[in-house]
């Protein structure tokens, strides 16, 4: 299983004050992958992936990879979009 930082509902939250994304209904780990802990993460606004990039990503990198799964999401292709927060600046927090 690929989830190495646990969250809870309460700590999605508290993060998603951040975001327009509404109110977290559910949280639910996603077992796949290797790198990074993801959940799908359930609003009221609807269905997002909560990423969480471990200590041993490159944080240089992160500008280019949210940036192309952007650029695919834009283009159609089924990949999630990156969402910035309240004030625009960026992702994360």
């Amino acid at each position: 299983m690929a989830v190495f930082t646990p969250v809870t509902l309460d700590q999605a939250q508290t993060w998603l004050a951040g975001y327009e994304l509404g109110r977290a209904v559910e949280l639910a780990p996603i077992a796949e992958g290797v790198e990074n802990t993801n959940y799908r993460l359930e609003t009221d606004r609807g269905r997002f992936v909560l990423t969480l990039f471990e200590g041993r990503t490159d944080e240089a990198s992160l500008p280019f990879c949210l940036g192309l799964t952007a650029h695919l999401a834009d283009r159609g292709f089924p990949a999630p979009r990156p969402v910035a927060d309240r004030s625009g600046a960026g992702w994360g927090g």
